[in-house]
This record gives C-alpha cells, sequence and structure tokens, in this order.
C-alpha cells in the first residue's frame, strides 16, 4: 500500500480513493470507449471480429487508468463492464460468442495454475505414498516367511 502509515486517516483516505476512484475512471473509460465503438460500428468502420478485443482493451485500459492512478482497478474493470452494457447499443451476437469462449478459456487458464500451485504439494504426497507402500510391502514379505515352518 502506498503512502499509509497505518493511521486511521490515512486508511480512510486510502479505502475513499480506492472505492472512488476505481469506479469513476473504469465507468470513464467505458463511456468513452463504449460510445466511441458505437459510432464506429454503425458506421462500419471496424469489423464483427474485432468488437471483442476492443472490449477487452478498454476492461483493461480501465483497470490500468485506475490502478496508476490510486484507484482500485477490479471495481474499475467491473464498472466498465456494467457501463459498457449500458452504453453499447448495437447488436452483439459475435461478440456474445467472443465473450463466452474467452471466458471459457480464462476458466482453464485459472484451472491450469491452481493445479500447478497443487502439484509440488501433490508430488510429495506421492512420493510419502511410494514410500509407505514399498516399505508396507517390503515389511510384510519380511513377516510373511517367517511364519512357515
Amino acid at each position: 500500500m502506498h503512502g499509509v502509515d497505518g493511521s486511521a486517516l490515512s486508511m480512510a483516505v486510502f479505502a475513499g480513493k480506492q472505492i472512488i476512484l476505481g469506479p469513476l475512471f473504469g465507468g470513464l473509460v467505458a463511456l468513452i470507449g463504449g460510445r466511441w465503438l458505437d459510432r464506429a460500428i454503425s458506421g462500419k468502420k471496424i469489423d464483427d471480429k474485432i468488437e471483442g478485443i476492443i472490449l477487452l482493451a478498454l476492461a483493461i485500459l480501465s483497470y490500468a487508468l485506475a490502478e496508476s492512478l490510486g484507484g482500485n482497478g477490479f471495481l474499475a474493470a467491473f464498472a466498465a463492464g456494467i457501463t459498457l452494457g449500458c452504453t453499447v447499443r448495437h447488436r452483439c451476437g459475435s461478440l456474445i460468442d467472443f465473450m463466452e469462449e474467452e471466458g471459457q478459456i480464462l476458466t482453464m487458464f485459472a484451472f491450469l495454475l491452481f493445479g500447478a500451485m497443487l502439484l509440488p504439494e501433490g508430488w510429495r504426497w506421492r512420493v510419502r505414498q511410494r514410500f509407505f507402500m514399498r516399505w508396507a510391502v517390503f515389511s510384510w514379505c519380511g513377516f510373511w516367511p517367517s511364519l512357515w515352518p
């Protein structure tokens, strides 16, 4: 946390900046970008395939702007999404397809990262499991012949 010394006043100022500036910058970027996107689509200046990339870029831009100016990037991206949903007026058939595919890719990537974080612990458990299984088998094999006369 930049510039926070731990006093109640500085924490309140920090929280206020995060809560107010994030959505403010996100909404502003989305409002300007959404109106520009509507004009570009109605004037046939961009292709349908590029709409999703533009909206993704607007979300990233709102996040980066809010973070660089002291706001909360997550709240900025969230407010940008809500504002874009209210601002963009054209039919978004290809955009919906793009966002569904992008969401699936990001979900798979999140699970890949989650699995990668758990891999070292799983690997250690597997090594321990193999050791104890071998110990159990070898100790049982050593015990079993001793029962024969």
